[in-house]
């Protein structure tokens, strides 16, 4: 990336986060642990991954004090909790203060300090135009008061209640919740977390908001690692020591070397006395994204995975494709071994059917190009038999900086058609839906809501842009605006009915970054593939018992949630919206 793309995005970030004001204790951080300095507690971690009986924590091990990033007062937090509930008992809902979501460009670390020396503080949300530096969080810690909590076992007792059913034992896709719309099949994340339960929390993200998510866990009895961003070393020791304070934390940050720019996936692996779920969101860990405000839409894949009933001897042939590239990403991130290990405790003989789909950050030769970024979709479609002979129509919701339009749709067909009847049938069957002007601004939330809606002039007016595959992007919840990634692919109607249809849910936007780009490696001679991000997605394919013919978007309904309004009104004399716009 060049410094002109730097200096742009650095200005648009400056703009979306005019009026983070008017959220309150609002913080987002894009970080990330590195597998040469395990923390402490690796032991009590693998006893709770091991046993399937619970021992709540003793007194003597709860802290005695615990504070987020910006040194949050647990137990204050837990009164102000229960009072903003019996209020809620007897008043509706009070107006959600509206937000301003922060760009998500994956292109530089939007919240990190300027890099170098140690000690560098986080940046808060500050007026047009600026970047100015907030009080250390280690002054905060050091001048909280030592208050020891009091042992509630009885509500210990009352709440571990965990159902021995599955919920969902062969995976799910929803919407994200969204204040102010109706339920409709849709998901909050204190559903997805289900924290009366909740173990081990292994959670990542681009965006934080630590102080909020504190309040969706139960900081006593869950352990929790969280995969963050850190570009540097400085960066890493800043975030260890802001957190040292937490006993039951652990930082992981996967590789940020070379050309890596950012870790933009939303795993999450949840461990439960007899289970372990599997989440793949769009959204990252801040109330907006999860529709706290109720102006961003997302997308949630989950699937409940039963704990082992005996040992297998070789626990790598019990895998499925699904298990064995979960394994590869998360060790390639730098997870610690035990809970790596932790998740093979686990039944995958349900993921059959599906495919883990993943961007590794960095260079990849060898064999391994062919596992990760695009060429990974494209060996998924093949090895779950959903290669199609003919065209393919594709829906693709969200779009960055579209180079891979090309490659993506041929990974999509798993045919090498020539170049020239490959674009007439890109302009034919290819659709990306992508917000028009008109739509930001007339949105639940205005225009301060698109801030995380990322395209801009230079790119959108390049010679090289597929402008005519936009769409507008209106979701079907009205005034929503849309954060979901996800791909629809189905064969053309009067083709080829025996081709499965299926869609691509996960964090990856249409990108090079996202997705990678091959070429040949000046050495080996042979191909290599460079990956900016990380990412991470599943491929779910249709039921057949869910297809009609012809095959239309209503095929997908049941399996995997269509949020967009289709097929999307071309733009005709309308521009896109530019985050620059905010």
């Amino acid at each position: 990336m060049d410094s002109e793309d730097d200096e742009d995005l650095k200005h648009a970030i400056a703009l979306s986060l005019q009026d983070q004001a008017t959220y309150e204790s609002h913080q987002s951080t894009s970080s990330r642990h590195s597998p040469e300095q395990p923390l402490e507690r690796t032991n009590d971690t693998q006893a709770a991954l091991d046993a399937p009986d619970h021992t709540p924590m003793a007194n003597k091990d709860r802290p005695a004090m615990v504070c987020g990033i910006k040194g949050l007062d647990r137990k204050q937090d837990e009164r102000n909790r229960l009072a903003r509930k019996r209020r809620a008992a007897i008043s509706p809902p009070a107006p959600r203060k509206r937000t301003v979501a922060h760009a998500e460009d994956e292109s530089i670390d939007l919240t990190c300090s300027p890099r170098g020396a140690p000690g560098k503080r986080l940046v808060e949300p500050t007026p047009r135009g600026s970047f100015e530096h907030v009080k250390s969080t280690d002054a905060c810690i050091k001048s909280l008061p030592n208050i020891e909590p009091k042992p509630d076992l009885d509500h210990h007792k009352k709440h571990y209640v965990e159902r021995t059913a599955l919920q969902y034992p062969r995976g799910t896709v929803k919407k994200s919740w969204a204040f102010g719309h109706p339920r409709d099949g849709d998901i909050k994340i204190e559903e997805v977390l289900q924290k009366q339960s909740l173990r081990i929390a292994v959670l990542s993200a681009f965006q934080w908001d630590v102080e909020w998510l504190l309040t969706k866990l139960d900081m006593a009895e869950t352990k929790m690692v969280f995969v963050m961003q850190a570009k540097d070393d400085a960066t890493k020791q800043q975030y260890r020591r802001e957190t040292s304070n937490m006993p039951n934390l652990r930082l992981c940050f996967p590789s940020m070397a070379g050309h890596i720019s950012c870790m933009h996936s939303k795993l999450q692996l949840l461990f439960y006395k007899h289970h372990l779920r599997i989440v793949i969101p769009s959204a990252n860990l801040v109330p907006y994204d999860w529709g706290e405000p109720g102006t961003m839409e997302n997308t949630v894949f989950l699937i409940d995975l039963p704990r082992r009933k005996e040992e297998v001897k070789d626990v790598n042939e019990s895998l499925t494709s699904f298990g064995h590239e979960l394994i590869y990403f998360l060790e390639a991130m730098g997870l610690q071994d035990d809970i790596v290990q932790g998740v093979l405790k686990f039944d995958f003989a349900e993921t059959k059917h599906l495919a883990f789909i993943h961007t590794i950050g960095g260079s990849h030769t060898g064999d391994t190009w062919r596992r990760t970024g695009y060429c990974g979709l494209g060996r998924a479609v093949k090895s779950l038999g959903l290669s199609c002979d003919g065209p393919l129509e594709v829906d693709f919701v969200r779009i960055l900086r579209p180079r891979k339009v090309r490659r993506k749709d041929r990974e999509s067909e798993g045919t090498e058609a020539g170049s020239g009847k490959l674009l007439a049938e890109i302009r034919m069957n290819f659709r990306i839906y992508f917000p028009t002007e008109e739509t930001v601004v007339n949105s639940s939330g205005g225009p301060s809501s698109g801030g995380t809606i990322c395209l801009q002039p230079k790119w959108y007016f390049a010679e090289t842009f597929p402008r005519s595959l936009l769409r507008d992007c209106k979701s079907r919840r009205n005034g929503m605006l849309m954060h979901n990634k996800m791909l629809y692919a189905r064969p053309q109607s009067s083709v080829n009915e025996r081709c499965t249809p299926w869609a691509y849910v996960g964090s990856a936007n249409l990108s090079e970054s996202a997705w990678g780009r091959l070429s040949q490696d000046k050495v080996s001679k042979g191909p290599k593939l460079v990956c900016r991000n990380w990412e991470c997605g599943v491929l779910v394919p249709i039921p057949a018992s869910d297809v009609k013919q012809p095959v239309g978007m209503e095929s997908f309904q049941n399996s995997v949630p269509v949020p967009m309004q289709t097929p999307g009104r071309e733009y005709g004399t309308s521009k896109p919206w530019f985050y620059t716009n905010i």
